[in-house]
């Protein structure tokens, strides 16, 4: 059997030979297909591909062997190409093979010098050469045509649309019929085109013969969207081209939709298909010169602002007339809404009725972009806009969860209930989320929180309203140590560490066993030396440093190589202070104004320094500040920085905030965390520069007080210069964007003004917040000399002036361009 098989194919192997085929191109041949050799009457150089298509079919074996006068390269491209046989089958009838070929050729080759070819490949020429040839069996042979044909199919090619025309199937002939129409040569989607549009052809050219390229291309996407949602087609069409036979045609039309971002509405067409008007503007045939539409849409103009349009013609279709009236009245709030405001978000509009929003509501709306924010509140439940602007300033999912809760209550009760409560992330260590939830929504049902608080008389010192709050909902766990309780902090305490509190009998012996098994405390204890009698004294003020990571931050600082013996015994004094709550004295020594300063400071302002301004804007509580905390990390929130306790490059610098003249400016967000931060420094400033006359030795007797010694006298200076007090604001940094940034900067001006006209001072700020300057301030930008104070702890940080100063730098005067306030009574 085996040398059967062995002299079959031997044989068969001698047969291919006489007819021309080569070994090699043999054993690439299908064995089922091989014994059909011998029906080959007219050898050609065919490749093995061409050979097993052209033995399955009789029809393509009888063309090979009838057929002298077809280039060999033809007929192996039409057999080689990825089709069915079938259509193989049907382009051999064509008489114009080789010259198609050679049109198809050529065209290829020049579009290959000429075009950048993305995904096209060589192979696709197989398929680009059957598809042409199909096409002109049925529409006949002509070179020119050819040659736009063929372009059309390379180019979806080459612009990575090759599959979506291979995906036409049967199709593919017919589209290549479509593309001969001189519009369909400018679409960049022709195929989506020419499957979406089928019997709208004959309508696009008319439009497109009616216009020129650059109007057509504005106008395409209109009219197929049009299109696309008549429940009309047909009389759609006939309008639109009865409107193309008035004079203001091509005008009216551009005017509706200036851009191919814009809309046509159906009764926007109708309207100007029935018009015998002259008047050129086709708002005022349509709509009326005394509508709101007139108003809105004359002044909204470019196409830059097509999706306002869209937007208000949306609302035409839906009968937002109320709203619609609304933008009229104040276009200039609604012109400068962004694109990504939730306004135009699908999502919004199925939650809040747009005829129910007034100024106030639209000119909340205008800052709203969150669309992360806006997929959190449920789309099925219709709100009002007090409602939304509640939930969609609510963080965390357990607090809106809460509000959903109690829909059965009246919107005011609701809103009430929920504004009153803090919110209930931080609860979820210790109470189970669904319990949680239904515990507080069974209280506020009662009564209000703010009157559960009153009611159960619970004040305690500089406690939140989270903390007392968890006093209502768990009472049990207080019930032990409610005599002890004096602070928010021992509330805190015994929340975090109930194993602790278990095997104590109070609270005190719970703190002391606490702040024993801390490693971070145990080293700041014994470094500042504290005595067992300071301890006792300031245990709570010691467990909140330690609970806050501030026992941390300060071994960190500790260990840290750049700070020197004399900063570090600083950093000992200011943490000692802190912890007996006297940081106050220690920062605002009387002396150490002029000291650091160089000028005598009237004892009115001295006043006005210490206090701490502040005011709430947008949800942001804009204060200044010099408590520890905010001022050991103002490296590090919000936003990290050279500051940083934690390895920053001038982290040496960072205790100089401590420094009598310097406070720091922050915005905190409603979740009380700090989105912005500036340095906000009392010195002196000069129009000329200044040669001091004082000895620099005099001012060196600067140094942080020991809260528990002695302070030593120190000698008057006097000065023979008149110089300004100036209040400096440094640059900004913020964890914000956008508009939001620029609020809080402009916060931070508003309110260091108001600072430095109480100090008697005069008012400079940094060149960074150059774009949020208000236009009608006397703030002048000019080159100014700041004068660079002395610091208690010898390196300070400077952000817009010199950076980093050392002792060798400070006490002298810095040319800065800055904005200076000018006419200061």
């Amino acid at each position: 059997m085996i040398y059967s098989l062995i002299n079959n194919h031997l044989n068969e192997l001698i047969e291919a030979k006489e007819k021309n085929i080569g070994a090699e191109c043999f054993e690439r041949i299908s064995p089922r297909l091989r014994n059909k050799i011998s029906f080959i009457q007219n050898p050609m150089d065919l490749s093995s591909q061409a050979w097993n298509v052209i033995l399955k079919s009789q029809k393509l074996l009888d063309f090979v062997n009838q057929n002298n006068e077809i280039n060999v390269n033809v007929i192996n491209r039409l057999v080689a190409a990825n089709r069915n046989i079938e259509e193989i089958e049907k382009a051999i009838e064509s008489p114009n093979l080789n010259e198609i070929d050679d049109v198809v050729d050529k065209t290829i080759s020049e579009h290959r010098q000429s075009y950048y070819y993305g995904s096209y490949r060589r192979e696709n020429n197989l398929d680009v050469l059957l598809d042409v040839v199909l096409y002109s069996i049925d529409n006949g042979f002509t070179p020119d045509e050819i040659v736009i044909v063929v372009k059309s199919i390379v180019d979806l090619y080459s612009n990575r649309k090759g599959e979506q025309y291979e995906e036409l199937g049967k199709y593919r002939i017919d589209y290549l019929s479509f593309i001969q129409f001189p519009y369909a040569q400018e679409l960049y989607d022709s195929v989506g085109h020419f499957k979406d549009q089928q019997g709208n052809f004959k309508f696009f050219q008319s439009i497109y013969d009616a216009t020129d390229k650059e109007d057509f291309k504005k106008l395409y996407k209109p009219l197929k969207k049009a299109l696309k949602e008549s429940k009309q087609e047909e009389q759609l069409k006939e309008m639109f081209q009865s409107i193309l036979m008035k004079p203001n045609a091509i005008d009216w039309l551009l005017q509706l939709c200036p851009s191919s971002k814009d809309i046509f509405l159906e009764r926007e067409v109708r309207t100007l298909a029935n018009t015998d008007s002259k008047e050129k503007n086709a708002y005022a045939i349509i709509y009326g010169e005394d509508s709101s539409q007139y108003r809105i849409f004359t002044s909204i103009e470019g196409s830059e602002l097509a999706f306002l349009r869209t937007f208000i013609k949306n609302c035409i279709m839906k009968k937002k007339k109320a709203f619609i009236r609304l933008v009229s009245e104040n276009l200039d709030t609604y012109r400068f809404i962004g694109d990504s405001n939730i306004l135009f978000n699908e999502r919004f509009l199925n939650i809040l009725n747009l005829n129910t929003l007034n100024i106030d509501n639209l000119k909340s709306v205008a800052k709203m972009y969150d669309e992360e924010m806006l997929c959190k509140i449920r789309e099925d439940v219709p709100l009002t806009f007090k409602e939304f602007e509640y939930l969609y300033q609510q963080k965390t999912k357990i607090d809106m969860e809460v509000f959903y809760e109690l829909m059965d209550l009246s919107v005011d009760k609701r809103l009430r209930a929920c504004r009153e409560l803090p919110s209930l992330k931080s609860l979820l260590d210790t109470f189970d989320h669904d319990r949680l939830v239904q515990k507080v929504v069974n209280f506020v049902r009662v009564k209000p929180i703010k009157k559960w608080l009153k009611d159960n008389n619970i004040h305690i010192k500089d406690a939140t309203d989270i903390q007392r709050l968890f006093v209502i909902l768990a009472p049990e766990k207080f019930e032990k140590f409610l005599g002890e309780i004096q602070t928010g902090t021992d509330i805190e305490f015994i929340i975090k560490n109930e194993p602790i509190l278990k095997y104590t009998d109070t609270l005190d012996q719970a703190k002391a066993i606490y702040i024993t098994e801390d490693e971070d405390s145990q080293f700041m204890i014994k470094d500042i030396g504290l005595s067992k009698t300071f301890i006792k004294d300031n245990q709570s003020s010691i467990v909140s440093f330690l609970e806050r990571g501030l026992t941390h931050v300060y071994r960190t600082l500790h260990e840290n190589r750049n700070l020197t013996k004399d900063q570090l015994k600083n950093l000992r004094l200011i943490t000692k202070a802190e912890l007996a709550n006297k940081l106050e004295e220690i920062k605002f020594v009387d002396e150490d104004f002029d000291l650091e300063i160089g000028l005598k400071i009237s004892d009115k302002s001295k006043s006005e320094w210490k206090d701490n301004r502040s005011f709430k804007n947008n949800g942001f509580t804009i204060q200044e500040t010099y408590d520890y905390e905010t001022t050991i990390r103002i490296g590090e929130n919000p936003v990290r920085s050279c500051l940083s306790w934690d390895g920053g490059s001038y982290s040496r610098c960072l205790l100089s905030h401590f420094d009598t003249n310097k406070k720091i400016l922050v915005a905190r967000d409603p979740k009380d965390r700090v989105s912005a931060r500036a340095s906000l420094r009392l010195t002196k400033g000069s129009e000329n520069y200044i040669e001091l006359l004082q000895k620099k030795s005099k001012y060196k007797k600067l140094g942080f007080k020991d809260i528990d010694g002695e302070e030593q006298a120190i000698e008057e200076t006097q000065t023979e210069v008149k110089e300004d007090l100036v209040l400096f604001l440094e640059r900004c940094y913020t964890s914000l964007d956008g508009s939001q940034a620029q609020m809080v900067r402009k916060q931070f001006i508003k309110l260091a003004q108001k600072k430095a006209n109480e100090l008697g001072a005069k008012l400079v700020i940094a060149d960074n917040y150059n774009y949020d300057i208000p236009y009608d301030s006397n703030l002048v930008r000019k080159n100014y000399f700041v004068f660079i104070s002395y610091s208690k702890n010898g390196y300070q940080y400077l952000d817009s002036l010199t950076g980093q100063a050392s002792e060798s730098t400070e006490g002298r005067y810095r040319r800065a361009d800055v904005y200076v306030q000018e006419d200061v009574e």
